[in-house]
């Protein structure tokens, strides 16, 4: 069933517009097809007719492997924050009971944020996939039809991606850039670094780390020490650095 929203716009704060439900890629397909072919999907300002979803204004897609349903929930919700200023198609995927026959169950929705009050809704799709049997264990096989495939697709991979697995090589096959968080890796960091640079190599993936990314002001900082001429002759015998801190 299909749910239009309607209700007071706050500027850049995501408003649900629309959702529903599916059992098949085909489904999917159909729903998504007839939200944006929808003339009735704004809301009043100040008793005036409002904005209509007109067209998509994703500029990318975002494909999320989760496999606990709170790491499904807190990635939807991390890009709806986002919607605003990095509108995509997200696919959040996770899988269950691969043993049993195949199926597929899936949630749509529409979020909107109003970026100022003389602007068009800024319009982003949310498809949340939850497969079992078969198509749990070829992910690549639902979520490439689901692609826009004019825009670059981001695979976000919380937890420990099986980077050797079938799964993962056939997923990221069609990807442009993988994101990860190697600070959740149990085990040998190394061997898991290793497995992933093999992927990489053939597939020509870009890598964004969540790690490095939060470790981006610490390393600035040690860094900067050696701008000072006197500390530069001692660079070349620095072999590790252990940072201590307080939060």
């Amino acid at each position: 069933m299909t749910v239009a929203a309607g209700g007071p716009l706050t500027i850049n704060e995501p408003v649900l517009r629309w959702s529903a439900r599916a059992h098949s890629i085909a489904e999917v397909e159909s729903e998504l097809a007839r939200m944006w072919s929808r003339q009735d999907l704004g809301v009043e300002m100040d008793g005036q007719p409002g904005r209509h979803i007109a067209a998509r204004t994703s500029v990318m897609n975002l494909v999320v492997v989760a496999r606990r349903p709170e790491l499904a929930e807190r990635g939807a919700a991390t890009i709806q924050a986002l919607t605003g200023r990095h509108p995509s198609r997200t696919i959040v995927v996770q899988s269950a009971d691969p043993d049993g026959p195949s199926w597929i169950d899936a949630r749509l929705e529409a979020h909107c944020v109003l970026p100022r009050e003389d602007a068009p809704e800024t319009c982003a799709e949310t498809i949340h996939l939850t497969v079992g049997g078969e198509a749990g264990r070829h992910l690549a096989a639902v979520v490439t039809p689901l692609i826009i495939h004019d825009l670059p697709v981001t695979v976000w991979w919380p937890g420990e991606p099986p980077f050797t697995s079938r799964t993962a090589s056939d997923l990221l096959a069609g990807a442009d850039r993988l994101v990860i968080d190697g600070s959740s890796w149990s085990g040998d960091g190394l061997a898991r670094l290793a497995e992933m640079a093999a992927l990489v190599d053939s597939t020509r993936l870009a890598v964004s780390d969540f790690a490095l990314v939060r470790q981006s002001r610490w390393r600035e900082a040690i860094a900067s020490i050696f701008d000072d001429p006197d500390f530069l002759p001692y660079l070349r015998s620095l072999r590790r650095v252990a940072v201590t801190y307080a939060t």
